[in-house]
C-alpha cells in the first residue's frame, strides 16, 4: 500500500494554516491535493495556477460560507440516492479520512467512498471490466445551477464548457485518487440541481460514471504537481498557464 491515513476526514482543510497543516503532518506547510491538480494543469476555469500558488504562499483562514454548507449537504444527498440507485451492485463502505502518498508525501486525498463491487460490471464494449469484491474509488460532485447551465437548455457554449472544463477536472481528481490508493478504477457521481427547491421547475440530474486508472496521464500530473510544489518550497512564482480542455 502506498497511502496512509493520515486524519479523519475535514471538509475544511484548505483553511488550515502552513503552521497547522506542518503541526498535523509534520513533513511540509505545502500540500497539493486532488482538487489542486486541475489548476496546476491549468484546465480549472475559475482559477489560475499563479492564483493558487499566491493563495498557498499566503493563505488566510476561511469560515464556511452557506454554499460550503449546501454543497456538503447536496453531496450528502447525493451519496444516498447513489446507495439506492446502486444497489446489489456497489456497496459502500463509509471510508471517511484524508491519506497522503507515502512516495510523495505532499500529494493528499480526500475520497467520498471506497466501493466494493458486489457483482460483475460490464462495458458493452470491452466485456466485464471489474469482479465482485473489487474496490474502487467514489468521488461525488454536486452542483447548483441555473436552468441553462444545468444542461435543461443547453447552448453549445455550455456544451464546451462541461465537456472541456468540468469533466477534465474532475477526472484528474479521480486519477490522483487512483494512484494515492492503487486502485484501478474509480467512480464519480454527479448532481446537478436546477432550481431552488421552492420552485415548480426544480429538477435534479444525478449521473455515475467509471473511470479507469491512466498511468500516462498520471505520470504527466505527478511531474506538473512535483515542478509546482518545488516552486512552493522555493517562493518562485511560477508562469501563468493557459486554461485549456484537459490533457
Amino acid at each position: 500500500m502506498d497511502y496512509e491515513i493520515m486524519i479523519p476526514r475535514m471538509d475544511m482543510y484548505d483553511t488550515l494554516l502552513p503552521e497547522e497543516k506542518k503541526e498535523i503532518f509534520g513533513v511540509t506547510p505545502y500540500t497539493i491535493s486532488g482538487g489542486d491538480i486541475p489548476t496546476i494543469m491549468g484546465v480549472n476555469p475559475y482559477e489560475t495556477n499563479v492564483e493558487l500558488f499566491k493563495r498557498k504562499i499566503r493563505p488566510r483562514k476561511r469560515e464556511k460560507t452557506p454554499e460550503m454548507e449546501r454543497g456538503i449537504d447536496y453531496e450528502a444527498a447525493t451519496k444516498l440516492m447513489f446507495k439506492h440507485e446502486y444497489r446489489g451492485i456497489f456497496k459502500q463502505t463509509g471510508f471517511n479520512a484524508m491519506i497522503r502518498s507515502t512516495k510523495t508525501p505532499y500529494l493528499i486525498g480526500v475520497p467520498d467512498d471506497i466501493l466494493i463491487t458486489e457483482t460483475e460490471i460490464k462495458n458493452e464494449e470491452n466485456g466485464i471490466i471489474a469482479v465482485s469484491g473489487e474496490k474502487m474509488i467514489h468521488e461525488i460532485k454536486s452542483k447548483y445551477l441555473i436552468k441553462k447551465e444545468a444542461g435543461f437548455k443547453t447552448t453549445d457554449e455550455d456544451r464546451y464548457h462541461y465537456v472541456n472544463f468540468v469533466i477534465p477536472m474532475y477526472e484528474m481528481q479521480m486519477q490522483l485518487y487512483l494512484y494515492l490508493t492503487g486502485l484501478k478504477f474509480g467512480v464519480y457521481t454527479i448532481s446537478i440541481v436546477s432550481a431552488p427547491f421552492y420552485t415548480s421547475d426544480r429538477k435534479t440530474i444525478v449521473t455515475s460514471r467509471i473511470l479507469e486508472r491512466d498511468d500516462v496521464r498520471i505520470e504527466v500530473m505527478l511531474k506538473e504537481a512535483d515542478e509546482f510544489y518545488q516552486r512552493l518550497l522555493s517562493k518562485k512564482e511560477p508562469a501563468i498557464k493557459q486554461r485549456s480542455g484537459g490533457i
